[in-house]
């Protein structure tokens, strides 16, 4: 026995895990409509016979048709009205059957499900007034928004105009609801600017009283000054001044909840602030609320009174006195209506050759063809059916948009129609067509090759590699021929990309690249014109040769003014001159090509000429020549100019010679003292070397320098002494 209860109450457990499968993990193949709710409509309705409704005074009504999805019980959603809208409508609440309650506030409206419901249209009409004025008639935009939708819709408004009746001291109009719900009231006080006072026998009286189902809003109450409340044309002047404080206090003290009561025989206008009296001829435009405490009233009064004196043609007084009653029919309570109008859709996925062949996974979509939303999606299941209910009615299209695994997409459509008529729609089979084993695309490339500056040329002989993106391989080699045009077919499918390899002759070769793709959908590849530049003519290098001169002794001396000849070797003929600067700089820049020959053709100042040359080459390869130190020796100081020798006479012939009875001994000459050398002097910058000479023991006759007087003497003397010494010798020799 308790055996078997453990096999039933594994039984009961797995009929509950079962049960709670099927909950979870519904089967069937429709995919929920959106499970939000939309706007499908709004229109607004004036009242009979009008296309407007006129500010303040008249009713419109607001229709909105919503498209509700299924809604639990106690769900809520909510339709906003665009801000600020100036609309006064009705707040109490109002069923719509048993399904749904409408409750509006100073936003819109909410709707709430009073039990679960199904998909259904909802109509819900607002009657509501326009509680501003307008300047003629005026198209006001209202904007409704729901669950991120927004639409919008216009109003037409009629400007509200009022004329003062020349016996008028006070009137009391009603402006309609506020947006958080209570009524707003206007009075015009003395827009015929009469003088009015009070008297003992008959007192200045200003009296309002809020009527039934209404409280006054005591700080609410709002003055105005209205320094011109009639126009040119006769008409109430519905703009007003500035605020009023004295006013706005006077009255909010005097008031109470049902309204204010003052009375005085002494009036003189009205008390201010400060202690004085405002102007007893003042115009004053007063506003203020009144809260409703009754939702389901729609009728609701006020009314206000003055009495007084004003001063006749006479010498009595003439009294006066004004009641003004006014009432606001409110906008009566909204109302609504809404239908199950649903219905079903259902068809079978097949194969188009054998409809035996169930074909699942096929998505559709149900789309809205007047909004072009999509109402629903629909997938069909292992049998290939495709299933949804609770459809709105209305018109819709049903088309696929996923086909089946192995199958083509089938772009034919299939119209909807759901109504009390046909709740239920089959299409039957809707089949499709097996995927066709695929084609390997295969495509052509061409290209015109031309001269940059003048397309009109063709270029023929340019090389072109077309590489495959993903292998980094050639595929082909493309020479473009003698109209320029390069071209290739039965290219298969791909990323390539085409680069010039070898420019056509005379014209630079491209660095760009250029993308090819060949697909199903693109096999013709027209890359249009391709450019090249021409090879531009060599440029002739130049360079540039720069040197120093300076003292041969000491190179820190710079030499200016040296002059040196640059001379192209090929054809011997100079090509420019060049002197050194002050700092003994010589430059030169420009120079073509070649190899020249650099020659100093005058020293500077104060020192030789150098007589060698320096070879200069120019080239591509060395385009900046310098020579560095060129230097240059001094010229000697003070020069001495030789005497031309003069010729001797002949001597006479010698007689015989006299022998000496004692010959003469020559003595030894004595030897001269050296004396000490001279260091050079510097003088003026240049080097005078003097040298000291040896002192003989007679005087010494000094050579003459240049500028000097010639001494007569100084021949004689050189043959006197030559004559003598060979007499010497001779006579020697004879003995």
């Amino acid at each position: 026995m308790k055996q078997n209860n453990k096999w039933y109450r594994i039984l009961v457990g797995c009929l509950l895990i079962f049960l709670i499968g099927m909950v979870a993990f519904p089967q069937g193949s429709k995919s929920e409509a959106a499970e939000t709710s939309t706007v499908k409509s709004v229109t607004i309705t004036y009242p009979e016979g009008q296309t407007s409704a006129t500010a303040f005074v008249d009713t419109l009504s607001l229709h909105f048709t919503l498209d509700v999805p299924k809604m639990a019980e106690g769900e809520q959603t909510h339709i906003t009205f665009g801000q600020p809208n100036s609309l006064g409508y009705n707040r109490a609440s109002f069923n719509i059957g048993g399904s749904f309650q409408v409750t509006p506030d100073a936003t819109g409206f909410t709707l709430t499900a009073l039990q679960n419901t199904t998909p259904q249209l909802v109509q819900v009409a607002i009657p509501a007034n326009y509680t501003a004025n307008v300047s003629g008639i005026e198209t006001i935009p209202l904007s409704i928004e729901l669950n991120g939708q927004t639409t919008s819709v216009n109003m037409t408004i009629k400007e509200y105009k009022d004329t003062v009746d020349k016996n008028e001291l006070v009137k009391k109009i009603p402006l309609g609801f506020t947006a958080d719900g209570n009524l707003e009231w206007a009075a015009y006080y003395n827009y015929n600017q009469l003088a009015v006072s009070g008297s003992a026998d008959y007192p200045f009286v200003f009296q309002d009283t809020v009527g039934a189902n209404q409280v006054l809003v005591k700080d609410s109450i709002s003055a105005y000054k209205v320094s011109e409340p009639i126009a040119a044309d006769g008409s109430r002047n519905l703009t007003h001044d500035s605020y009023d404080f004295d006013m706005s206090n006077f009255l909010q003290k005097e008031a109470t909840n049902t309204g204010w009561n003052y009375e005085n025989p002494s009036f003189k206008g009205f008390p201010s602030l400060t202690g004085g009296t405002l102007p007893n001829t003042a115009s004053y435009y007063i506003v203020y609320e009144t809260k409703v405490t009754d939702d389901g009233t729609s009728l609701y009064t006020n009314e206000l009174y003055t009495q007084g004196v004003i001063n006749g043609n006479g010498s009595e007084p003439i009294r006066i006195q004004d009641r003004s009653p006014a009432q606001f029919q409110a906008a009566g309570q909204g109302s609504g209506d809404s239908d199950n109008l649903v219905g079903s859709l259902i068809f079978e996925k097949a194969d188009s050759a054998d409809t035996s062949i169930k074909l699942a996974g096929a998505t559709f979509t149900l789309t809205d063809p007047t909004t072009q939303e999509i109402f629903a999606t629909i997938t069909t299941d292992e049998t290939g059916v495709g299933s949804l209910s609770d459809i709105p009615y209305g018109s819709y299209v049903l088309q696929e948009t996923k086909a089946p695994e192995g199958y083509q997409l089938s772009d034919k459509t299939y119209p909807v129609t759901i109504s009390e008529d046909q709740q239920k729609v089959d299409l039957g089979t809707i089949s499709n067509d097996k995927t066709p084993p695929p084609v390997e695309p295969k495509g052509s490339l061409t290209f015109e090759k031309v001269d940059s500056a003048d397309p009109t040329i063709k270029l023929a002989d340019a090389t072109f590699q077309l590489t495959n993106q993903a292998t980094q391989e050639v595929f082909a080699t493309i020479t473009t021929d003698e109209a320029g045009l390069g071209s290739l077919n039965d290219i298969p499918a791909g990323e390539y990309t085409l680069q010039e390899t070898k420019a056509p002759e005379g014209y630079q070769l491209s660095d760009k690249t250029f993308p090819v793709t060949i697909s199903t959908d693109q096999q013709k590849i027209d890359l249009g014109k391709i450019s090249n530049n021409k090879t531009p003519p060599p440029v002739e290098p130049k360079g540039s040769l720069t040197f120093e001169k300076v003292d041969s002794t000491d190179a820190t001396i710079k030499l200016a003014d040296a002059t040196f000849q640059l001379i192209n070797q090929a054809s011997q003929e100079v090509y420019a001159t060049i002197t050194t600067d002050k700092t003994g700089l010589g430059s030169l820049s420009d120079i073509p090509a070649g190899e020249y020959t650099l020659k100093e053709t005058k020293a500077p100042e104060g020192y030789q000429l150098s007589d060698k040359t320096y070879p200069v080459t120019i080239s591509k390869d060395q385009q900046t020549v310098d020579l560095k130190n060129i230097p240059n020796t001094k010229v000697p100081s003070n020069p001495v100019t030789p005497v031309e020798p003069t010729t001797p006479d002949q001597p006479e012939k010698p007689s015989k010679p006299i022998t000496p009875s004692c010959p003469i001994i020559p003595s030894v000459p004595a030897t001269p003292s050296a004396s000490t050398p001279i260091t050079p002097v510097d003088v003026a910058g240049k080097t005078t070397r003097i040298v000291s000479e040896v002192t003989p023991s007679a005087p010494i006759q000094t050579l003459p320098t240049t500028g000097d007087t010639s001494n007569d003497t100084l021949p004689w003397f050189g043959g006197l002494l030559i004559l003598s010494t060979g007499g010497y010798f001779l006579i020697r020799r004879k003995g």
